[in-house]
């Protein structure tokens, strides 16, 4: 598969040929949903993956032959309560039996109240952050945003990891030098505005090299960071400004209702991943499509095995 990608379902073909010699372990926390379900089914039918999955044996077993699924390739491991669950899982990770994880039916505070446990030492910086990757037809490549889904108000060094988290997944995603907006109600250093002061603080940084071979530039408003349109009434230059592949959310709220209104009224394939621990947490919606989740399994293990250096060369 020729990086970088493009849309996700690139990203699916990406993870089929990284697994050619390595199909991806991966747990479902609480799998007794159809939509978890059909997007496991789905990638290994894929090739990119096998299923463990994790939950009370008679709910999955019930939910997978009312949806005609055929679950018979996975293992099943019960567990009665969700504490149970995720403890399972985190064991598993931690001792490099899956090298991805899926939220099923658990909620997000009780997996990652579990996933940070000192005992299980997954943590690979102060900063977990959601990220979400993003195709719409309305705009030419993928893009993503962080973090809506993590870090309330984040604080400016909570902001500088959040941000390496994200280049992470873009370098994963074959982009060498990605466009990094940093979002702001102005386009303008604004005192009254943290946001912004923050914004060109990280803008700063980034022409020092902190963030590597990446553009960073802000404050940056919604419109100027996606629009060329926009970006041209600008009364400065911008390598970002029109054509950003990154937006770096002032907190979980911009980065929650920006990212919701694009997929719904962009009619966008979404992917969604928990980063900054040992093994990716392949994190959307309960509410969520078998697709979405399929393709947030796409991109999890393109990040897990790219970046580890298994499986075939993308």
């Amino acid at each position: 598969m020729k990086q970088p990608y493009t849309n996700l379902d690139e990203v699916v073909e990406g993870a089929r040929h990284l697994a050619r010699t390595h199909r991806a372990r991966m747990a479902a926390v609480l799998a007794e949903d159809v939509n978890v379900l059909a997007a496991i089914r789905d990638a290994y039918d894929a090739g990119f993956a096998t299923g463990i999955l994790i939950g009370s044996r008679e709910k999955i077993r019930q939910t997978a032959e009312k949806a005609g699924i055929d679950i018979s390739p996975f293992e099943i491991v019960h567990c009665v309560t969700d504490e149970e669950a995720a403890k399972e899982a985190m064991k598993r990770a931690s001792a490099g039996a899956v090298e991805v994880l899926m939220k099923g039916k658990i909620s997000t505070p009780k997996l990652l109240k579990t996933l940070l446990a000192r005992e299980y030492r997954l943590r690979l910086c102060n900063t977990l952050s959601h990220v979400a990757v993003v195709r719409t037809p309305a705009y030419p490549k993928l893009f993503g945003c962080s973090d809506g889904g993590m870090v309330m108000v984040p604080t400016l060094a909570q902001k500088v990891e959040i941000l390496q988290n994200i280049l992470s997944v873009w370098h994963a995603l074959g982009i060498s030098r990605p466009r990094v907006a940093v979002l702001a109600a102005v386009n303008e250093v604004v005192t009254d505005f943290s946001s912004a002061r923050d914004a060109a603080i990280l803008s700063h940084m980034g022409t020092r090299g902190v963030f590597g071979e990446a553009w960073v530039d802000g404050p940056l408003t919604v419109d100027t960071a996606l629009s060329p349109e926009a970006a041209a009434r600008l009364p400065f230059k911008s390598e970002v400004a029109g054509q950003a592949d990154i937006l770096l959310a002032d907190s979980i709220e911009t980065g929650n209702m920006l990212m919701k209104g694009i997929i719904h009224f962009g009619v966008a394939d979404f992917a969604g991943l928990i980063v900054g621990a040992k093994v990716p947490v392949s994190l959307v919606s309960r509410a969520d499509s078998a697709r979405n989740k399929k393709l947030s399994l796409a991109l999890a293990v393109v990040y897990s095995l790219g970046l580890r250096g298994k499986g075939g060369a993308a």
